[in-house]
């Protein structure tokens, strides 16, 4: 299964999430996972929460329009991201040209 799958105003990110980082990022991802490092604790979902919001960010749509489909307890994550107004740079240099 491919780490991004967009359909329409849909992307479908499969993650490994890295909570307590140094810092936030979206890693260069192989070609089934892209990984994302969160600052927040994995504590009673603050980190889930926090990779909500900052994927919300990251893509230029509301907190709301970022769902965990799958993975809500494991580092493994599927996530949806619903009307996205951009794509950040990190994950925009791996989609195939054409």
């Amino acid at each position: 299964m491919p780490a991004l799958e967009i359909r329409g105003k849909i992307i479908t990110l499969r993650a490994v999430i890295t909570p307590k980082a140094s810092r936030d990022a979206i890693i260069p991802f192989t070609p089934e996972e892209i990984k994302i490092t969160v600052t927040a604790p994995p504590v009673d979902g603050k980190a889930n929460q926090y990779l909500q919001k900052y994927l919300a960010k990251a893509f230029g749509t509301s907190k709301g329009k970022v769902r965990i489909i799958r993975g809500e307890s494991s580092h493994h994550k599927v996530i949806e991201i619903q009307d996205s107004s951009k794509v950040p740079d990190a994950i925009r240099e791996q989609l195939p040209q054409g």
